[in-house]
């Protein structure tokens, strides 16, 4: 059904790079799946699943932490807002790996 509406739309699927979805087994079973059918029509389509794993893992394991999460913010909001040498060293840090500073400092 997703070709049959790409091609009703125009979409050319050999400018299709990339295919995601979430990790159900419609989308992304060994058999019948949406990807199976795409990689077919298209052999180097790129499987792009990667993102939605380390979302998931990342839900996941903060949904069984024994922190709390809202307060560790604050604490290191804390931290860089009562010295103007802290905000500083921050925003030198967020140049450094192409961040944008947090405007709340």
């Amino acid at each position: 059904m997703l070709l049959s509406k790409l091609e009703m739309s125009g979409l050319d699927l050999n400018k299709v790079s990339a295919y995601t979805a979430d990790i159900a087994s419609v989308n992304y079973g060994k058999h019948n799946s949406v990807y199976q059918k795409m990689e077919m029509a298209q052999k180097t389509l790129l499987l792009q699943t990667v993102w939605l794993i380390l979302h998931n893992a990342t839900g996941f394991a903060t949904a069984k932490l024994d922190i709390d999460v809202e307060n560790i913010v604050l604490k290191v909001y804390n931290h860089f807002s009562i010295s103007a040498k802290r905000t500083a060293q921050l925003k030198e840090f967020c140049e450094f790996v192409e961040v944008d500073s947090c405007s709340m400092l």
